[in-house]
């Protein structure tokens, strides 16, 4: 009896085994080339935007959709800005205000401050800074909420607790424009001295300096950094060329032939570099594609040279808002759309999680009347509203938090616009 039952069982599970293998096995989905797989970036906050660039790649991208409706609301701020916002885990927003006086006068918001998602002000944390000199850095906030800063004229760099506190400082580093922070939790930014020196500074998160680099080892200027995926290179523009910094024997790996103008640095989730570049000597204006190793990939030439930005789309498409145009150049350097646009962009420009593209423009300097603008994956216009503003020094980066808004600060201004 027993013989038998095993024999059923053993018949039941050969049945059931030949009936599992007939049935369909689903398709594989695969990403396109070029899609862009999210990099975990351990020491950033768990915010769609914890800095001023999104993300120490320099993507511009979000992990959050942003506003999708057009709807336009002013926030009147007490003080002037000077850095662009970087938002926490708990959706506190910070930035950096100046005093607009003289360069030895300071009102007590000069300094840190931190805004609910309305824009009412959390706390400020003061120190002094001026709009007179090279800008402080934009703040970073790192994985534990603490908020990385400078001040350009007290020439420090600080740490501040989430609750407005003082974690550490760091004397003699006027930090300045846009910090990256490592996936291992060490900050990198460029300091600057009155007469043209400065060093370029790894930071460790307790607030010592573990190496630096002097300017005139390793000229600087403008502080555009990028890091890899993995983490092992600072990719920088340095001496009108980009180039890639091992960070483990702090040497140069390569650099890119021609000199030019670098206006922006972008890296994708494969570890190649796009930059804005304009070559001067060659009359060459538009965006460069080079592999890890510094080979030129393609490049996508521009007609004549105006402002402009640029960003990255999930699947590798990089979108570039130049002059009154936007372009979306796809993975292989072929243009995928161009789309005429109805004022100049004289700012920065961000994607939110679907690609949306959001920016703002206006006529600098000739109208205090500004347009805030949104395009599709595809081009097409959203959305378009604008208002009298007065945003006639450029723009940071657009902004986008994790609850289906963008933010807008203009350059040295009291107003923060929110698009919802």
């Amino acid at each position: 009896m027993k013989k038998l039952v095993l024999f059923i069982f053993s018949l039941a599970l050969l049945f059931y085994g030949c009936k599992q293998s007939t049935e369909p096995t689903p398709p594989l989905v695969q990403n396109p080339p070029g899609y862009q797989e999210d990099v975990p970036w351990p020491s950033l906050a768990d915010s769609p935007w914890p800095s001023t660039i999104a993300n120490s790649q320099r993507t511009c991208r979000s992990k959050s959709l942003g506003g999708t409706q057009g709807i336009r609301e002013v926030i009147d701020l007490p003080q002037f800005n000077q850095t662009g916002l970087a938002i926490g885990k708990d959706s506190t927003i910070y930035y950096t205000a100046v005093y607009s006086g003289g360069s030895q006068d300071y009102s007590d918001t000069s300094g840190l401050v931190a805004l609910t998602p309305s824009g009412k002000i959390k706390w400020i944390f003061p120190f002094k800074a001026n709009h007179g000199k090279p800008d402080p850095a934009s703040p970073i906030v790192r994985n534990d909420g603490v908020i990385y800063v400078s001040s350009n004229e007290e020439k420090k760099l600080y740490a501040i607790n989430p609750d407005g506190t003082l974690l550490w400082e760091l004397d003699d580093m006027p930090a300045y424009d846009w910090m990256v922070l490592g996936k291992d939790g060490t900050l990198y930014c460029s300091s600057y001295y009155m007469g043209g020196s400065g060093f370029l500074n790894a930071i460790s998160s307790e607030g010592k300096i573990l190496w630096q680099i002097p300017w005139s080892q390793l000229p600087i200027g403008l502080t555009i950094f990028a890091i890899t995926p993995d983490n092992k290179s600072l990719i920088l523009s340095s001496d009108y060329k980009v180039k890639s910094l091992n960070l483990e024997t702090r040497e140069i790996e390569w650099e890119s032939q021609d000199s030019a103008f670098i206006y922006s640095i972008m890296i994708d989730s494969q570890g190649e570099i796009y930059s804005l570049e304009y070559q001067n000597e060659k009359s060459k204006y538009g965006i460069f594609k080079y592999d890890r190793n510094g080979k030129m990939i393609w490049r996508y030439l521009i007609p004549e040279w105006e402002w402009g930005a640029i960003a990255l789309d999930e699947y590798g498409d990089c979108i570039a808002a130049i002059g009154d145009t936007l372009y979306s150049i796809d993975y292989n350097g072929k243009l995928k759309w161009k789309t005429a646009l109805p004022t100049k962009i004289n700012g920065l420009l961000s994607l939110d999680s679907e690609n949306n593209i959001y920016f703002a423009a206006s006529d600098l300097y000739l109208s205090k009347t500004t347009t805030y603008l949104c395009y599709d994956s595809n081009g097409n216009l959203k959305w378009e509203t604008s208002g009298n503003d007065n945003f006639a020094y450029g723009f940071e980066f657009p902004c986008i938090p994790a609850y289906g808004r963008t933010y807008f600060l203009s350059y040295f201004n009291n107003k923060l616009v929110i698009i919802k």
